[in-house]
């Protein structure tokens, strides 16, 4: 069934990656045994379905700051706001209402929840409307995108518990975004070969190189790797037993960016690699076995 038009630039077929939503609960519930109930399911449920509306007023509002550029792309051309399908004060009116039906859905949890999702909504804000616009900066416009990947721990630990979650856990999910985040630049740097559109398209491409950006992959890989080792010694040694898994992982993801026109460009076609989702599901439901 074919989205419309003027759904598109919300995105919504980007909302798996609120799966680390999920990533997030698992972690509470390490921390937080107890029993199952309903009203924990229902915390689980709204929490992710904030997490997504939210997620979903901010692809709306880059869509609209990001029309002009994204004319100069080879694909991103044909989104329904460079193309002028739609208008601009309907995607407005869209990103709104998704902004406050989620802030009136996080409310009915608690004021963490509520915190959790104005965060969301800032750091949208700051990557992409002038004048921080981190987007344009040369590997700022990382550090700032990725920190929605622990903002999105957020959602899944405060619909468990309060307090806030170890600083090693935080460090784990954002270097993880920032490598996922890079490795679609350095896909991008890639593909575009050196073409004068990359940085008519993105401002911050002018500022990165093929060697630049694949070191930054390697550090963050580490920086994820280091943060999960001291999650390992303080909270489940038993997750060594998963970190082969994790390894294959990151070699796997390494591959994909290399390959020419790379799917990583684009994270939500990672459909079509059947046996990498697999994989990933695979490794997600060891996680939670072992926590």
């Amino acid at each position: 069934m074919a989205v419309p038009e003027v759904l598109r630039p919300l995105r919504i077929d980007h909302w798996h990656k609120n799966g680390f939503v999920l990533l997030g609960v698992v972690a509470a519930l390490k921390t937080t045994p107890a029993p199952w109930d309903v009203e924990r399911v229902w915390h689980i449920v709204v929490s992710l379905v904030s997490a997504c509306l939210m997620s979903s007023a901010n692809y709306g509002i880059n869509e609209i700051l990001d029309a002009p550029f994204d004319r100069h792309h080879p694909t991103k051309r044909t989104r329904p706001l460079a193309v002028g399908t739609v208008s601009v004060s309907s995607v407005l009116l869209l990103a709104v209402l998704c902004a406050v039906a989620s802030l009136a859905i996080a409310a009915s949890i608690g004021p963490l929840l509520v915190l959790t999702d104005v965060v969301f909504f800032m750091s949208g804000l700051a990557y992409n409307v002038p004048p921080v616009r981190a987007k344009d900066v040369p590997f700022l416009d990382v550090l700032v995108e990725s920190a929605n990947n622990p903002i999105r721990l957020g959602f899944g630990w405060f619909a468990i518990r309060t307090g806030s979650p170890p600083l090693s856990l935080v460090i784990a999910f954002w270097a993880i975004g920032a490598l996922l985040m890079t490795s679609k630049r350095f896909a991008e740097f890639r593909s575009a070969g050196g073409d004068a559109f990359i940085v008519r398209y993105r401002k911050s491409f002018a500022g990165y190189t093929d060697e630049s950006l694949h070191i930054a992959m390697v550090l963050y890989a580490c920086l994820f790797a280091f943060s999960y080792g001291i999650l390992m010694q303080k909270y489940a040694p038993r997750l060594i037993l998963m970190f082969p898994f994790v390894l294959v992982f990151l070699g796997w993801w390494f591959a994909l960016c290399y390959e020419p026109h790379s799917i990583v460009q684009e994270p939500e076609r990672l459909i079509r690699r059947p046996w990498f989702v697999l994989y990933c599901c695979a490794t997600f439901g060891l996680l939670v076995l072992l926590v």
